[in-house]
């Protein structure tokens, strides 16, 4: 039977596209928090739902402590309000900064370089849900780095380690979520890191042990209850997967107690 994961905290990333007077904002709006000399940012601390917000100078918010994307949604509005109060004009709605979407063969970057968009490429961008008319255009816009233009929809692409990364607007951008889970039975850990191979357990130091996984990416904290902390998913699917993969290799492994 499958576990669920069940999501703690949700780490995300919003941009005002402007700067910000944080000396300004936190001494003319109430309920901030900031101490430049032990943080470079103001806090912002919310109650309903229950997180918080990391304004930094640039115009980056980090939000954290969320629990649902719903959750981010309500705390921009909030934000805003909350910048007004302080004085703070937004000059364009705060938008989630880009998200990603899917990976492409590296061999598509000398066209992109060249400013072609083939018909191979607008294949894998419908292989993604995804579509580019006619009109779209593709530029440099940083080392390895180019923007395609279609309409009012633009899509980023970042050559990264053999292989192209392709982001979007609008989206949540999730940096990290952190989420617990139960496998049902207690776990022998010394056995279990004797094992497997990616694990790392110092008992005398920590009495989780580390399990990691290529694929989704993730690190599980496993503890003899039985007890799973998950982080470093992007959503809460590859969290449940995560958790899955995890119970399914120590049943294999044999360790469970």
């Amino acid at each position: 039977m499958g576990i669920e994961a069940k999501v703690e905290n949700i780490v995300s990333g919003i941009t005002l596209d402007q700067k910000i007077d944080l000396k300004k904002l936190a001494s003319t709006a109430t309920g901030l928090e900031y101490n430049p000399e032990k943080f470079p940012g103001v806090v912002y601390r919310i109650k309903k739902p229950k997180l918080a917000m990391l304004i930094f100078s640039s115009g980056k918010v980090i939000c954290t402590g969320a629990r649902s994307n719903k959750d981010i949604e309500v705390a921009r509005n909030k934000l805003i309000d909350k910048l007004k109060d302080g004085g703070t004009i937004v000059e364009t709605k705060p938008v989630f900064e880009d998200q990603f979407l899917f990976n492409i063969s590296p061999e598509f970057k000398k066209e992109v370089m060249e400013g072609v968009i083939s018909e191979d490429l607008e294949n894998k961008f419908i292989d993604n849900d995804k579509t580019l008319s006619d009109k779209a255009t593709v530029e440099q816009i940083a080392d390895d780095e180019w923007k395609i233009t279609d309409g009012k929809k633009y899509y980023i692409l970042k050559a990264v380690n053999k292989k192209i990364e392709v982001y979007g607007e609008g989206g949540i951008l999730i940096q990290n979520i952190v989420a617990s889970a139960s496998l049902g039975f207690e776990v022998n850990l010394d056995m279990l890191a004797m094992e497997c191979e990616n694990t790392e357990y110092e008992p005398e130091q920590f009495p989780g042990l580390v399990f990691s996984l290529a694929k989704p990416k993730t690190v599980m904290l496993v503890f003899k209850s039985g007890k799973m902390i998950i982080t470093g998913a992007k959503t809460p699917q590859a969290a449940n997967e995560a958790a899955n993969k995890t119970k399914k290799a120590i049943e294999e492994l044999g360790v469970a107690i």
